[in-house]
């Protein structure tokens, strides 16, 4: 389960705390820690999908990393991930 916290500083400029949360599917109990992911929140039409094959859970996501608009160079704002579902290693597809 994802959960992402929204908040606005005095200049109005967004910024997102996600975690994720493993779940027993049976139980509901939580599995593991929580994974802080950070700046990265998920798209509106976000998709996250599980492949049992190899463990892992991929999800698209914006990038909330602030932008130096002197240097002109700018994070990307939109991402695909994998998050190794033993690990929780997290990986930039």
């Amino acid at each position: 389960m994802l959960t992402t916290t929204y908040s606005y500083d005095a200049d109005y400029n967004p910024s997102a705390n996600t975690k994720m949360v493993k779940y027993n599917v049976n139980t509901w109990q939580q599995v593991g820690d929580t994974i802080n992911l950070g700046g990265l929140y998920p798209m509106t039409y976000s998709t996250a999908a599980y492949n049992p094959v190899d463990n892992e859970t991929y999800m698209t996501m914006y990038n909330n990393e602030p932008i130096d608009w002197d240097s002109g160079t700018f994070p990307p704002s939109r991402l695909v991930l994998k998050m190794n579902m033993d690990t929780y290693k997290v990986d930039t597809i």
